[in-house]
């Protein structure tokens, strides 16, 4: 009897462009011989912040500290400084001609970004030094681009987040651990790049509004 292997995967992808840039926050705090790891991987670093002389000729560009403003996800983070009430976009130390960053390196003891499941491309070294798997995710993601899934599927015909201006369920919002999801003029937005696909929205959303993007079995089966 012959047997039949099924690979089920999302429909759709996004597309992480990452290259070899990599914004460090807290350099002073990481151990001995990371930086230089990291350069070995072909990390292009620069330290917000003052790191320790040993390490210092690892960075190319050292920045006077932390910045005050951080977003987006692998291959697409924008860091911002204040200085006199104005915003800089630090992304001009970055050698991409997008001025974004592909990596944020974050030593410090307390995680910058709140949500609990943290941006792609995001790795915390609280003790200053990699783990296992952090050395997995740097190594799972090469230069180049790099597809991630779009798990879910949103239909805002069926929402009860919001009708005529009257702010109603919340549950998705309230439960994404990644902050994937946004409230937008009374439709839930899908920011597909922070969506590690936990499928919590999903199973918390009563009317069906939000669900998985995988084909079913019997449409595999069916097109087979």
């Amino acid at each position: 009897m012959s047997r039949i292997e099924l690979a089920l995967s999302p429909r759709n992808h996004v597309t992480f462009n990452a290259q070899h840039q990599a914004l460090v926050l807290s350099p002073d705090r990481l151990a001995p011989g990371v930086a230089e790891a990291l350069r070995g991987r072909g990390l292009r670093l620069v330290a917000a912040g003052r790191p320790s002389e040993a390490d210092r000729g690892w960075f190319a560009e050292v920045l006077p500290r932390r910045p005050d403003r951080l977003t987006g996800w692998l291959g697409h983070f924008q860091a911002w400084l204040s200085v006199q009430g104005e915003e800089e976009d630090l992304g001009v130390f970055s050698a991409r001609k997008d001025n974004v960053w592909d990596w944020v390196i974050d030593a410090s003891e307390a995680r910058w970004f709140a949500e609990e499941v943290a941006p792609p491309g995001y790795l915390h070294l609280p003790g200053g030094d990699l783990t296992d798997e952090l050395e997995r995710q740097l190594a799972g993601a090469a230069d180049g681009d790099i597809r991630h899934p779009v798990y879910i599927q949103y239909r805002a015909e069926r929402c009860a987040h919001s009708s005529k201006g009257v702010e109603g369920c919340s549950l998705c919002l309230e439960g994404c651990p990644a902050g994937a999801l946004r409230s937008e003029n009374g439709v839930i937005g899908v920011q597909a790049e922070l969506c590690h696909g936990c499928g919590l929205c999903a199973s918390r959303c009563p009317t069906g509004a939000i669900r998985y993007d995988y084909p079913s079995l019997n449409g595999v089966l069916t097109a087979c």
